[in-house]
């Protein structure tokens, strides 16, 4: 908890002890229990927790009367609040945030385009696992490549292999191996 408070939470997000902290994501799933729990705690911050299934007029109604400054959510709801805002007569006050976070699924180019055009907020996308703890591979403040997860976290190493363990070269599909102090070398299969 640690490892991915400082190296991802602090290194990539700038979390700080001003920070309010709204995951749509619960603590029962390991990206929520960073966003929610020990991200603020590592660094004395707020987090609103919220046992509402996340609905887009919900979060606008959080976001509006809590006013985080850090909003985790998934693609699929990203999507369904554009569609809401898009008809919507009076946009939600979003204006507390500093930061959207993406993980769960790959964060489609149109909706972070769509996003950014609708709330002027970058949406950092990551790649994580439960068995790492949290997001190993991230988009970067200022420096988001949109459809794509991003760069290793610092601190963390990951190549692609084939079925035989050789790496494979660029662009060629394999598993994807991840290592980090939070985590034993894990495997992912990439498609």
């Amino acid at each position: 908890m640690l490892y991915c408070s400082d190296l991802y939470a602090k290194n990539v997000l700038g979390i700080h002890e001003k920070d309010i902290a709204y995951s749509a994501a619960k603590l029962f799933f390991a990206y929520g229990l960073g966003n929610s729990l020990y991200f603020p705690f590592r660094v004395g911050a707020s987090a609103v927790l919220v046992p509402d299934k996340p609905d887009p007029d919900k979060v606008f109604h959080i976001i509006e009367k809590y006013k985080p400054s850090l909003f985790y959510g998934v693609p699929t709801l990203y999507t369904k609040m554009l569609q809401s805002m898009e008809n919507m007569d009076k946009k939600p006050n979003m204006d507390s945030l500093r930061l959207c976070i993406s993980a769960g699924e790959q964060l489609p180019e149109e909706i972070y385009h769509r996003w950014k055009n609708h709330t002027s907020l970058e949406v950092l996308d990551g790649i994580g696992t439960t068995e790492a703890l949290h997001i190993f591979i991230s988009n970067f403040k200022e420096n988001v490549i949109p459809g794509s997860s991003g760069q290793i976290v610092p601190g963390h190493d990951a190549k692609i292999i084939d079925e035989n363990g050789m790496d494979v070269e660029t662009g060629e599909i394999g598993n994807l191996l991840i290592k980090g102090d939070s985590n034993n070398t894990l495997a992912i299969n990439q498609h």
